[in-house]
């Protein structure tokens, strides 16, 4: 979580608080008991949505679900909504690339690079003994070998 905001206390009331206290003039029309039965409901509420969460902090790294669950539970809703854009965008790309098959692509392509830097070693041995063992024609093939070779024509 090093890139991410330390959690902010949204001032919310704690689960554990009544909220009967909180309320200073509850409307006439409401009973003590529906009070405490929402009181109730909220805290159900509140303890589904915070089930499976596990505390992290603020500079250390998500690792888990419950860690996911916990920032996103102790957050602002705009860092919730960076987080879920984040993870949404992450989702895609790793579908893009196992739809493409990067990793066998990328695998494929270092064969490929390893087999080019062998015949690349080769052709450089080959020509460094074609100028000290051959006649005129070798030494002309060995210097063209030689020019091909050199990093700035193969740009």
């Amino acid at each position: 979580m090093s890139d991410l905001a330390a959690p902010t206390d949204t001032g919310a009331p704690d689960a554990a608080t009544d909220a009967t206290d909180l309320l200073e003039d509850p409307a006439p029309d409401v009973t003590a008991d529906e009070l405490r039965a929402e009181v109730e409901r909220l805290r159900g509420e509140v303890s589904r949505l915070r089930a499976g969460e596990e505390p992290v902090g603020p500079h250390e790294p998500i690792t888990t679900g419950g860690h996911l669950l916990w920032v996103l539970g102790h957050v602002s809703a705009e860092m919730r909504q960076r987080l879920a854009g984040l993870l949404v965008r992450s989702t895609q790309t790793a579908s893009v690339c196992a739809e493409a098959d990067h990793e066998r692509t990328i695998s494929m392509l270092r064969q490929r690079t390893d087999a080019y830097a062998k015949t690349i070693e080769h052709s450089r041995t080959e020509a460094d003994r074609l100028q000290r063992t051959g006649g005129p024609d070798a030494r002309a093939v060995a210097m063209a070998l030689t020019y091909a070779l050199l990093p700035e024509v193969q740009q």
